[in-house]
């Protein structure tokens, strides 16, 4: 079984298998339109995403990140339910330096985004204890 892949996540499993390597999966429609999600290994995934995966000479953690600067609400069509089409964002351009150095930043900010998730959880559970005190405080 694979791991199914939907705009707010994994949404469950299938036999069906629509990538065989890591890609990135971006959202073309409703409210979470151009929304991003790195997934590794083989996965499938919904009809409301969009997969890349990289040709030759591309880092693809790299793209993850570079792709963080596109602005794909200016590809936004529709009222109701907003869309974006790939012919239209994949004119946009990204800055790749050599294979070394796109895999360099993207370790970089990988260590970042490691360290913010870390202090998140940390934040939580001192909320929770805090909560928690305030609950039993007793005056």
């Amino acid at each position: 079984m694979f791991p199914t892949y939907g705009a707010a996540g994994l949404s469950g499993y299938t036999d069906k298998c629509l990538s065989e390597r890591d890609s990135i999966l971006i959202t073309k429609d409703g409210s979470g339109v151009g929304s991003l999600r790195y997934v590794s290994g083989k996965h499938s995934f919904v009809g409301t995403l969009n997969s890349l995966t990289p040709k030759e000479g591309i880092y693809l953690p790299y793209i993850y990140y570079a792709l963080f600067c596109v602005n794909f609400d200016t590809y936004k069509t529709g009222q109701a339910i907003p869309h974006i089409y790939f012919r239209d964002y994949a004119k946009e351009s990204i800055y790749c330096p050599a294979y070394e150095e796109q895999e360099r930043l993207a370790k970089v900010l990988e260590l970042i985004d490691s360290k913010i998730k870390y202090l998140r959880e940390e934040l939580q559970g001192l909320l929770s204890l805090k909560a928690y005190l305030l609950a039993n405080l007793l005056i």
